[in-house]
C-alpha cells in the first residue's frame, strides 16, 4: 500500500479530475462531469476519492437503497494499479455498506477484466451469473457477483 494515500468524500472541485480518470479507464463508458454532479446529489449515491499528494488516482461510486449496495464503478489510474488502491476504496465502500446496514453489494463486471474479477473475489463476492452482450465498445459479456455482508 502506498504511505500517502487517502481515501476522502468526491468534492466539487474534484469533479473534472474523477471525470478524465473515468474516460482514461472505463472502457466503452462516457461519464460526464454532469453525471457525475447528478450522482453526488442523491442521498443514496456515495462518491469516494483516492488521492496521493492531491492527486487523485482512483475513485469508487456506489449506491445503497434499502438493504442493498450496488457497485457502480470503480477506476484507478494505471500508473497506480497493483498497489492496493482499488483495495483501499474498496474498503471504505464495505465501511459504508456496513455503517448503512447495507446487507448485500452487487456488481456487474466485464468478462474479460481478470484483474477486477481477481478484486472482487479477494473481497468475497460470488459469481451470480452471466449477461449476455451486456456491455457495448466492445460488446461484450458481464458477469454478475455478489457479496453477503454479515454484520
Amino acid at each position: 500500500m502506498i504511505e500517502d494515500l487517502i481515501i476522502c468524500s468526491l468534492s466539487e472541485k474534484s469533479i473534472p479530475f474523477v471525470a478524465q480518470l473515468a474516460a482514461l479507464c472505463l472502457v466503452g463508458e462516457k461519464i460526464t462531469e454532469n453525471a457525475i454532479k447528478d450522482a453526488m446529489s442523491y442521498p443514496h449515491n456515495f462518491i469516494f476519492v483516492a488521492k496521493i499528494r492531491n492527486d487523485i488516482v482512483g475513485f469508487i461510486d456506489y449506491s445503497i437503497v434499502l438493504d442493498n449496495a450496488y457497485l457502480n464503478n470503480i477506476a484507478v489510474s494505471p500508473l497506480y494499479r497493483h498497489k492496493k488502491v482499488a483495495s483501499a476504496l474498496m474498503d471504505q465502500m464495505i465501511r459504508g455498506c456496513i455503517k448503512n446496514q447495507a446487507k448485500t453489494i452487487s456488481l456487474e463486471v466485464r468478462k474479460s477484466n481478470i484483474s477486477a474479477i481477481g478484486l472482487y473475489l479477494n473481497f468475497g463476492f460470488l459469481k451470480m451469473g452471466l449477461r449476455r452482450k451486456i456491455y457495448s465498445k466492445p460488446t461484450e459479456d458481464g458477469i454478475v457477483m455478489k457479496k453477503t455482508i454479515y454484520i
